[in-house]
């Protein structure tokens, strides 16, 4: 009896862990999961066993996972591998896996043991630190590091395509005595909504950055330079005409002589 309720406790480890287990043959089928990864893939074992365990990634995942496995039969081991279940709900869940192979006393491989871990929460906080890392703080806008990289590859495929791009630039005129008279919280206001005003004007193709202070610009990607001069008058024209309400409930004009760019081709 003790014996059994030993196996039992072992059993339930195993299909309950934090973690996902799976063992595959030769073949990358699948020999055995574990109920939490079931549990991922949102399906019965009786649905899964048998089976490749490719056919359970997405697409991308599988072809990465088919050109590792023939590596690992041969070498024994894969250690933090990034790959994306595709769950029987049709979405993708990034997993990280590790696998050791079982061989047999002549050194075959005989099977594997694999252990997946859930990805997605530290995937999800790259992705925003990576997002952080490319947005102003205060406006939301690209960053200046965010256009110069977006402005790089706009260069490139210039160069490749033989069309044209251009850089609007542009800044608050006087900006300095707006902090002095409705300080930094009431600068803040205006660059804010300065921002706001650049996203709602532009293309959904351009890309509208703050460079930093007062100091922003837009990437007009596939455009002549005559468009954007236009666009760059409207928009002039619509920060004329658009009044700022400061957090303090105070209404400000402010204008800009957007600066039109050069054009840049290949």
């Amino acid at each position: 009896d003790g014996a059994v309720i030993a196996r039992e406790q072992v059993q339930d480890l195993y299909d309950h862990a934090p973690c996902g287990y799976h063992s595959l043959d030769r073949d990358g089928r699948i020999l055995r999961m574990n109920q939490t990864e079931l549990h991922w893939l949102g399906l019965p074992l009786d649905q899964v066993q048998g089976r490749a365990f490719s056919d359970f990634l997405t697409p991308a995942s599988r072809q990465i996972f088919d050109e590792r496995f023939s590596l690992f039969v041969r070498e024994g081991q894969i250690k933090d591998l990034e790959l994306e279940l595709q769950t029987a709900s049709g979405s993708a869940m990034p997993i990280l896996l590790g696998a050791t192979a079982i061989r047999d006393a002549q050194g075959h491989f005989v099977a594997c043991r694999s252990t997946v871990f859930d990805h997605t929460e530290k995937k999800r906080v790259q992705a925003q630190l990576e997002q952080l890392a490319r947005s102003d703080a205060l406006t939301g806008l690209s960053n200046r590091r965010d256009f110069y990289d977006k402005a790089e590859h706009e260069i490139t495929r210039s160069r490749r395509s033989g069309k044209a791009f251009c850089v609007l630039m542009l800044d608050v005129d006087y900006f300095k005595k707006i902090n002095d008279q409705y300080g930094h919280a009431g600068g803040d206001d205006v660059l804010r909504q300065l921002a706001q005003l650049l996203v709602a004007q532009m293309r959904s193709m351009d890309l509208p950055a703050r460079l930093g202070g007062e100091e922003f610009a837009v990437l007009m990607p596939s455009t002549p330079l005559a468009d954007a001069v236009q666009a760059a008058e409207r928009l002039r024209i619509a920060l004329q005409d658009t009044p700022i309400t400061l957090g303090s409930g105070q209404v400000v004009n402010i204008t800009s002589d957007a600066k039109e760019g050069q054009t840049f081709t290949g």
